[in-house]
């Protein structure tokens, strides 16, 4: 399966774009999981925004997006993390977190990056370099766990 990785700002990103990537999130978050929460939180649109794409013959698979990229003082944030239900169990998640943390480690303002991990991925992102950074909480009514990498 050939994906595409596109690395877009929120400030350059175009409605059909932004539309594909709510309606995944919409499809993950609050269908499939249950979460009840304001997902669109005025964050999408800021230039230090990143959203990282994997797309299958034109369809957004695979997401994430960063926050406070390109700011030398404070950790960037990877969050919003999905694979769609339909193509999991491929590896996807894998090359997610891999062309994440990459975009990161070629960006010369990041140094260290935080995420919140469901707690049941902990394992997950630890092969990729992170670190537990909190006790377990619950978020949405699911565990999770703040994760550091140092870039």
């Amino acid at each position: 399966m050939k994906i595409t990785w596109e690395f877009t700002t929120g400030d350059k990103i175009i409605a059909k774009d932004l539309y594909a990537v709510l309606l995944l999130r919409n499809k993950v978050f609050i269908v499939e999981q249950a979460c009840h929460y304001q997902d669109i939180d005025g964050l999408d649109l800021n230039k230090d925004s990143i959203h990282v794409r994997g797309l299958y013959e034109g369809q957004c698979i695979a997401y994430s997006r960063i926050l406070n990229c390109g700011s030398a003082d404070t950790p960037s944030v990877i969050g919003r993390v999905i694979i769609d239900s339909s193509f999991r169990g491929q590896q996807l998640g894998v090359k997610l977190i891999k062309n994440t943390v990459d975009y990161l480690k070629r960006n010369k303002n990041c140094h260290s990056v935080q995420l919140s991990a469901q707690s049941h991925l902990i394992n997950f992102y630890e092969r990729f370099g992170f670190s537990v950074a909190s006790k377990e909480y619950l978020e949405d009514g699911i565990p999770h766990t703040d994760m550091t990498l140092v870039l």
